[in-house]
């Protein structure tokens, strides 16, 4: 798997915030399981990709460790 993903924006005003100057960045994935020609223009965060990267791999999150997971 493949993953390419930007920051949150430009240096100046917008970095960090969910407005137009600081949530329109790049996240591409390409891999087995991914579909192809996907667009989606829904806010995502970068801590998304632990639940979705595990799995994938077939692995098990760590319990009471992190929020939602027991």
């Amino acid at each position: 798997m493949v993953i390419f993903v930007g920051d949150n924006g430009t240096g100046g005003d917008g970095k960090g915030t969910a407005c137009e100057l600081g949530a329109r960045v790049p996240f591409i994935v390409r891999g087995a399981g991914v579909k192809r020609g996907v667009v989606s223009r829904a806010l995502g965060d970068v801590t998304d990709l632990l639940p979705t990267l595990a799995e994938f791999a077939g692995a098990q999150l760590p319990k009471g460790r992190l929020k939602g997971t027991g």
